[in-house]
């Protein structure tokens, strides 16, 4: 068979469903035969099948799982470790030694559920059976979720969801502060919120914080749910609320009651709901998708050093969010401009703006760099519940996962079932579907940060085979399928971050013939997921908890110091590199939909730290050949990363371009770098980090602007004259006078209202001077024109209220999204002033005003151009 077509098959999504026939025998592959045994007779047990003869070809569409969950089978017989799998019509029971289905059931047998007393764990489901009724008890320590899950699916198959028994008519107090009518639905995994037949809102059980009856009215009650109450008034409140308590105790839910609510309180915490987290790093305007409103909805997403908040057009904040509660990121691969934002608790979140890899950008920067949730990552599909053994919030139990597989961790677990299919040889197909679906189970159950630090050389080794051998065959393909090449390089991924991948896959054989083939033929997620392994490759940091000696160390940068080499002597992969920087997008705004750009933000996050780690932090490593190479090559393509200064809202692409301007200008030739130090000034990027240097808000961007001014003016007269033409003479002279004495202070003061006031004086008679000639000649002021007014006043900044209101719409940071129709924001200011402390009046008159010479100081004027102007509520770096 023709290698594209098995990676046509490859690239189809893994939920898809369809039959296979013609095709030649392939392996056994555990998961899939487990889904293949959903369809068998409910109740009966699998025959264990041999893998040479399997196939894949069936009648029945494949049924993929909604949830798995680890539990113990309990029966006369003893004590079963199982895996409970529920999929849309039916549920079953699977052995997690060689993942064979033991038993199936329909959801229409599932009769009752009861809850045991005496255990916080334990339950029993009555079954209908082909002759009597039978009894299946289980343990599972999510054992609420489980029961939530089974519940939901159990009602969606029977078309039950909407049960107008279980309808109540209330009020909904909404946070524009008005009350809408809706129907309350008490379910058995949740309370279902709809108006007209859609639904509003859903309150799981499981999620679900507190319902409160309200102590000032007779009819309101509140339920809390994702950090915030939600205030109904009906006149049923009694019922509901029983029937609420009554469905959650069911599952095994207790949800309290608080004490002393009331509807003032509720809508008061409502107001200052999302406020109080500092200024906002950066902002995007996007459109909410949500089945709520027909048409997307305008919403401004404010990134904060915590938490994101989702403020509607008036800036009103319609929701704050943990970043620790971030579970992917999806970017939609069939749009340019939509993404989704998946939580731990499984709620979704759909967005669609013009710069879409710019927002995902800054997300993972502030959650991962800043380590706010270190575990985020970027995928191409949501994460799918049912490929994981865990709720997305669980963390795995060394103690059961012992018990369940008999090995130390799931993902070691994984590893090995990756390398049994690899055994089998020439018998199993590249590209098969299959293979790609156990690397995505892999994936879906081990951390972003990856695998035990410790786990096993040969486990690591014998899975990297069939694994390696994937990736090279689909990096061959034109156009490089992205859904199984970004699967399966996330698997590197997580691999490569433990003691012996980092190795085994630096040296697995035709990485780097891969690496460069994804480079060249993927498209820009493939190139995104290609640098993020390669920088990891490039550069490996052992866990604190590692405790690794001084040998392990050395060893550890003897094979980085291998792995570069390998890579970087790479020429064809080095020009692939160095080629994505021709490609930056240095202007996504304007960038047609139609356009796929192969290096936008997201590429550009990626390639930066490979270049930055290979060229400045870990340069040691780096070969000098090699170094010289890439010196080279990000020379020529030195005003692409100035221009990234300025339209990234990344901070760790700022922090890496930096680094590499730095390391280019002070490693390239010197002819190069004169013409590096000429364009800069030429292209005004001097003066404007000069002006930045000195008054954006941002403590970082005042660093990184004054280290690059330094970096610049150094041995060119050309920015050096410039400089001398801002600079005011005397200027450094008059910085290292010593402060004057409280009593002198007091002298300056004086001397400067006595002169504003004169200034004042006289600028008031010449109004009046101007205002009688203008009356005379039968001037008006009708047209509101300023045409009349002398050209010395209209620029004369004297009046130092006004000059410095002109001075403050112009101080907007680099980061500022600008004006928003006019609305003060409750979190930022529309524009940032600047304080007194940071440009006194003095200084402003004298900068800016050519009728006065000399200047008066106070230590606070000095102290403002010798030390940094701190901010303490501004921590971004854009």
């Amino acid at each position: 068979m023709e290698a594209s077509a098995l990676f046509g098959r490859a690239a189809t999504d893994a939920s898809s469903s369809g039959s296979r026939s013609g095709a030649a025998p392939t392996v056994s592959l555990p998961d899939a035969e487990s889904r293949r045994n959903l369809h068998r007779a409910p109740g009966s047990r699998s025959q264990r099948s041999n893998g040479t003869n399997a196939s894949f070809v069936t009648s029945t569409p494949i049924e993929e799982f909604v949830a798995k969950y680890q539990v113990i089978k309990v029966s006369w017989r003893g004590k079963y470790e199982r895996i409970l799998a529920l999929a849309p019509t039916r549920f079953c029971t699977i052995d997690p030694r060689d993942f064979e289905v033991t038993n199936t059931w329909s959801l229409t047998s599932l009769i009752s559920i009861s809850l045991d007393a005496s255990d916080a764990q334990g339950f029993a489901l009555t079954l209908k059976g082909p002759k009597k009724d039978e009894q299946l008890k289980l343990r599972c320590r999510f054992r609420s979720r489980l029961l939530s899950d089974l519940y939901r699916l159990k009602d969606q198959y029977q078309q039950r969801n909407a049960r107008s028994e279980t309808g109540f008519q209330c009020s909904k107090w909404s946070r524009k502060g008005d009350t809408t009518s809706c129907m309350l639905d008490v379910g058995t995994d949740g309370v279902t919120v709809t108006q007209s037949g859609v639904v509003r809102s859903k309150y799981l059980y499981t999620d679900m914080e507190h319902i409160s009856n309200l102590t000032d009215s007779q009819d309101g009650f509140a339920i809390g749910y994702t950090g915030r109450s939600r205030l109904f008034f009906c006149q049923q409140r009694g019922q509901i609320y029983h029937r609420i308590q009554t469905a959650a105790e069911a599952i095994g839910c207790k949800i309290q009651a608080r004490g002393s609510m009331t509807a003032e309180k509720i809508q008061e915490e409502r107001g200052y709901y999302g406020l109080n987290n500092g200024e906002p790093f950066v902002q995007f305007h996007v459109r909410k998708l949500t089945p709520k409103y027909k048409e997307p909805q305008d919403r401004v997403l404010s990134l904060h050093e915590k938490v994101f908040v989702e403020m509607d057009r008036d800036e009103k904040v319609v929701a704050c969010y943990n970043y620790s509660d971030i579970y992917v990121l999806v970017r939609e691969p069939t749009t340019v401009e939509q993404f989704e934002i998946q939580f731990r608790n499984n709620q979704m979140r759909s967005y669609v703006a013009k710069d879409r890899d710019g927002v995902l950008s800054a997300i993972y920067d502030v959650c991962v760099t800043c380590e706010e949730n270190p575990e985020l990552f970027i995928s191409g599909v949501v994460n799918q519940r049912g490929l994981r053994l865990l709720p997305f919030f669980a963390v795995e139990d060394t103690t059961e996962t012992q018990s369940f597989f008999n090995d130390s961790s799931i993902g070691s677990w994984y590893l090995q079932r990756m390398a049994s299919v690899g055994k089998f040889g020439n018998s199993m197909k590249i590209g098969d579907r299959g293979f790609v679906e156990i690397v995505a189970e892999f994936n879906a159950n081990v951390p972003a940060s990856g695998i035990s630090y410790n786990t096993k050389h040969s486990v690591i080794g014998d899975a990297l085979r069939p694994m390696c051998a994937q990736l090279y065959y689909v990096a061959k393909t034109k156009p490089v399928p992205e859904r199984p090449a970004v699967t399966l390089l996330q698997a590197l991924f997580r691999i490569s971050s433990s003691y012996y991948g980092f190795r085994e896959v630096g040296q697995a054989g035709q990485i780097s013939e891969t690496i460069t083939n994804l480079l060249i033929n993927g498209e820009e997620f493939v190139v995104f997921w290609t640098t993020l392994l390669l920088s990891r490759l490039t550069a490996h940091t052992p866990p604190s908890s590692a405790n690794l000696d001084k040998s392990s160390l050395v060893y550890c940068q003897e094979v980085e110091t291998q792995n570069k080499k390998m890579f970087l002597a790479n020429t064809y992969l080095t020009q692939s590199l160095i080629t994505h920087l021709e490609d930056i997008n240095v202007d996504p705004e304007n960038t047609s939909t139609n356009q796929r750009p192969r290096a936008g933000p997201l590429v550009m996050m990626g390639l930066l730290q490979t270049l930055e780690g290979c060229l400045c932090s870990r340069a040691s490593t780096t070969g000098p050949m090699e170094f010289m190479t890439l010196i080279e090559g990000v020379a020529k393509f030195y005003s692409t990363l100035l221009k990234v200064l300025f339209q990234s809202r990344s901070a760790t692409t700022v922090e890496a371009c930096t680094l590499l301007l730095k390391t280019t200008l002070e490693e390239c030739d010197p002819i190069v770098a004169s013409s590096i130090r000429d364009k800069a000034l030429t292209e005004g990027i001097v003066l404007r980090h000069f002006y930045q240097g000195l008054f954006d808000e941002s403590f970082d961007q005042r660093c990184v602007s004054r280290y690059l001014v330094s970096l610049w003016m150094s041995h060119h007269d050309g920015s050096k004259q410039l400089l001398s033409r801002i600079v005011p003479s005397g200027f450094y002279h008059l910085l290292k006078e010593p402060p004057g004495t409280p009593a002198q202070v007091e002298d300056y003061d004086r001397l400067e209202r006595e002169a504003m006031e004169a200034e004042r004086q006289e600028r008031l008679l010449e109004f009046n001077d101007d205002d009688h000639m203008s009356s005379t000649s039968g001037s008006t002021l009708q047209n509101g024109s300023m045409d009349w007014l002398p050209g010395a006043d209209t620029n004369s900044l004297g009046d130092s209220d006004v000059h410095q209101e002109k001075i403050s719409q112009k101080s907007v940071s680099m980061g500022d999204l600008g004006p928003r129709n006019g609305h003060q924001s409750g979190l930022q200011s529309e524009y940032r002033r600047l304080s007194g402390s940071n440009l006194p009046i003095s200084e402003v008159r004298s900068s800016f005003s050519g009728e006065r010479s000399s200047l008066t100081w106070s230590g606070n004027g000095r102290s403002s151009f010798e030390t940094p102007i701190e901010n303490v509520q501004s921590r971004a770096r854009m």
